[in-house]
């Protein structure tokens, strides 16, 4: 009996301290690159009934994410911008926090993640060859599932076709070779427009879905000719039948001409008479249009002139754009002076663990378990989450700091110790310890294919999408899309949850 009081006490409590919480809508801006790389910001309105509401997990990556800390914020009612602390909780996870401990007691929010990915990598974009078509890249991705069910979610995706237009019909869409698959056109609706970005247009497709359940999907596969896209990176499928022709007997196709013909004047009467209602209902499903002017997030509204980050020395060299090489160098002499590790090689690397314990930094304790005990060699992947650890946690301890007097502050001070110099005004690290300028093959390789945010997302391309930087809607769109569904769920969700589900609100 006394079990069972326990029990239906902690019950009642977690009722009465549990958040109220409904998923409004998830809106996704996909920008493709020739090369298969992807510009990602998902734009996430949660209503909060009761708080406090910190934040949700997020995705199930099957590739390395690129998150853009600075830009990647949450938009308040009042137009307040607080950063978020966005930290991975196992392969693929990442919890979506409000920076600086906040958090939401009521009203609505809106999450803005941006990110980049490497599509052609990770398969979602892929070469392939129809015997009607020619040379494909088809396009086989989907946003997130979410454990709420939703208003509505759209999807934009951009791609790196250069028009004329501002907006497009289904047959201006064709003439450019966009092909999707018939699940696509049964589903959602769609509509074609002409993206602006520097005076240039780009062609780009809006896929919109209202009512969405819990853990519904939406997949998006689609098809573009090769010539847009470089597809040596690509990886290789066999095209579906599906968009494909099988060879028929002449009479076959005569018979056939002649009752698609009958088809089609009765179809166009009737699509036209849809398209003439589509474009109608346009202006309230479609709030991109030739006007439509999207605006940069500026973070620097919370930001206190004159203070300055509390950084140590590594984060302060990663902060003043130390190369890649020199702060794995440095966390290393670091955790030599600790006797944490005892380096016995420089060509090839080899490293032998001493006592693990003493590594007390976050990136230390990363770097040390990039190291293979039995090889005594370093996880190339691992080096990557000590720069992708350091990223988070500098752009946590900064967010509302100014950061050109932080970066002046810890340039002067590496300059006074003799650590580094100035050279026709830029900042040159030249090494602590006494060996900091040692060159390590192993940190040169990452150096030269881990690219942090902007060496991964901007390039020599011409093509960028900087217009996915969209952080908010106009009052007329917010009206349109206001929601009265509401879910309650509890503040602690059980550790057996799908992991492949976004949510978890707490």
């Amino acid at each position: 009996m006394r079990y069972f009081k326990v029990l239906l006490l902690l019950f009642v409590y977690s009722r009465l301290f549990a958040i109220q919480v409904s998923l409004e809508w998830v809106e996704v801006d996909l920008s493709l690159f020739k090369d298969g790389r992807a510009d990602i910001t998902y734009k996430i309105k949660w209503n909060v009934k009761k708080g406090p509401f910190h934040g949700f997990y997020f995705g199930d990556f099957e590739s390395i994410p690129y998150f853009d800390y600075r830009s990647s914020v949450a938009l308040l009612e009042n137009g307040e911008k607080i950063p978020l602390k966005i930290t991975e909780v196992r392969k693929g996870k990442y919890d979506i926090v409000l920076g600086g401990n906040r958090s939401i007691d009521r009203g609505d929010v809106i999450y803005i993640i941006h990110f980049g990915q490497d599509f052609g990598k990770a398969g979602y974009l892929a070469h392939t060859v129809s015997p009607d078509y020619g040379d494909l890249v088809v396009l086989n991705w989907a946003p997130f599932i979410w454990e709420y069910s939703m208003q509505h979610q759209a999807i934009y995706i951009h791609f790196p076709v250069e028009i004329g237009k501002s907006r497009l019909s289904f047959e201006e869409a064709s003439e450019l070779g966009l092909l999707t698959e018939k699940f696509m056109n049964e589903k959602y609706r769609m509509f074609y427009y002409g993206q602006e970005y520097r005076g240039k247009k780009y062609f780009s497709l809006g896929i919109y879905r209202e009512r969405l359940g819990a853990y519904e999907k939406m997949p998006v596969k689609l098809y573009l000719p090769a010539e847009y896209f470089d597809i040596a990176r690509f990886g290789r499928v066999k095209v579906k039948k599906s968009i494909s022709r099988k060879k028929t007997p002449y009479l076959l196709w005569l018979i056939g001409y002649g009752v698609m013909a009958i088809i089609f004047i009765l179809v166009s009467w009737k699509k036209r008479e849809k398209q003439v209602a589509f474009y109608n209902n346009l202006p309230r499903i479609s709030w991109f249009s030739e006007k439509w002017v999207p605006p940069k997030i500026q973070v620097s509204t919370y930001r206190k002139k004159g203070k300055i980050a509390e950084l140590d020395e590594v984060e302060a060299l990663f902060l003043l754009g130390g190369s890649v090489s020199d702060v794995l160098n440095l966390i290393l002499s670091n955790l030599e002076k600790k006797g944490v590790l005892a380096l016995t090689s420089i060509d090839p690397l080899k490293i032998r663990v001493i006592d693990p314990n003493k590594a007390t930094k976050y990136y230390e304790k990363a770097f040390t378990k990039a190291v293979d005990p039995e090889e005594r060699t370093v996880y190339e992947d691992g080096l990557k989450q000590v720069l992708m650890l350091l990223a988070e946690k500098i752009s946590y301890k900064t967010w509302d700091c100014d950061l050109e007097a932080t970066r002046a502050y810890y340039r002067k001070r590496f300059i006074e110790r003799g650590e580094a110099k100035e050279k026709r005004g830029m900042f040159v690290y030249v090494g602590s310890h006494g060996y900091q300028t040692r060159r390590i093959r192993e940190f040169e390789r990452v150096e030269s294919i881990y690219p942090d945010y902007s060496t991964f997302i901007h390039s020599d391309a011409c093509y960028s999408a900087c217009f996915v930087h969209s952080a908010c809607h106009s009052a007329c769109h917010s009206a349109c899309h206001s929601a009265c569904h509401s879910a309650c769920h509890s503040a602690c969700h059980s550790a057996c949850h799908s992991a492949c589900v976004s949510g978890g609100a707490h």
